[in-house]
């Protein structure tokens, strides 16, 4: 009997337009995706830490595809300040989610956001405009600058907080209350705000691509009842 063969997975950079300059990504989509997920990482910094290759072969592993994203043109890195700032970047965000739906790999497959400290808050920003994102994980996320937004997310949100960060798992802890989507805050033991301890930034990888299975599954057609 011949062994099955699985078709490696599709890597290459991409080029979203925007108003003004491109906007930069890098999309990983496997041969038979279940889902997308967009990852908003702090502005300035997407794609920067080797430890990110960590979370997209997670996903890619578990069947998601990924787009990798900097929303930030080469000339603003280190100016962003501010919620009118953080305003664009989501603005930014789902401008480049219509893109990835509109792509031919993408296949109508169910979009979610990942996005860490600052870029976890454009992710909800984002998600709150958008109620087709199927899910969001936040990690270190600097939710109080997402603040006014928080009600209004329906997708369901994980939030990932370092044990050992305090100043992270406060500012999480009142986020929590505001949300009214499916959510769940986990504490990682020892880890600070960047996950640089050892085995941190695999157990948040983990709990990550876990939350996605269990909650980015592909919408109901049009005309089927739920």
């Amino acid at each position: 009997m011949t062994p099955t063969t699985v078709a490696p997975a599709v890597r290459h950079d991409v080029s979203i337009a925007l108003r003004g300059f491109d906007l930069p990504g890098r999309i990983t989509i496997p041969s038979r995706p279940r889902g997308l997920v967009m990852l908003a990482h702090e502005a300035g910094r997407s794609g920067s830490d080797a430890r990110d290759r960590v979370l997209t072969d997670r996903l890619l592993d578990l069947g998601f595809g990924t787009l990798e994203l900097d929303l930030l043109a080469p000339h603003e890195v280190g100016t962003v300040d501010g919620q009118r700032d953080l305003d664009v970047l989501a603005v930014r965000l789902l401008v480049a989610t219509r893109w990835l739906r509109a792509h031919q790999s993408a296949g109508g497959q169910p979009v979610g956001y990942f996005g860490s400290l600052s870029g976890a808050a454009v992710a909800l920003l984002a998600a709150a405009e958008d109620p087709a994102i199927g899910a969001v994980v936040a990690r270190s996320g600097r939710l109080d600058l997402a603040g006014p937004c928080l009600p209004t997310v329906q997708a369901p949100t994980l939030l990932i907080v370092g044990g050992a960060d305090s100043a992270s798992r406060e500012v999480n802890e009142r986020a929590e209350s505001s949300l009214r989507c499916a959510h769940e805050l986990v504490l990682v033991p020892r880890a600070t705000e960047l996950f640089a301890e050892p085995g941190t930034f695999e157990t948040a990888a983990r709990l990550t691509g876990a939350w996605f299975v269990h909650h980015l599954r592909p919408n109901p057609t049009k005309g089927e009842t739920t």
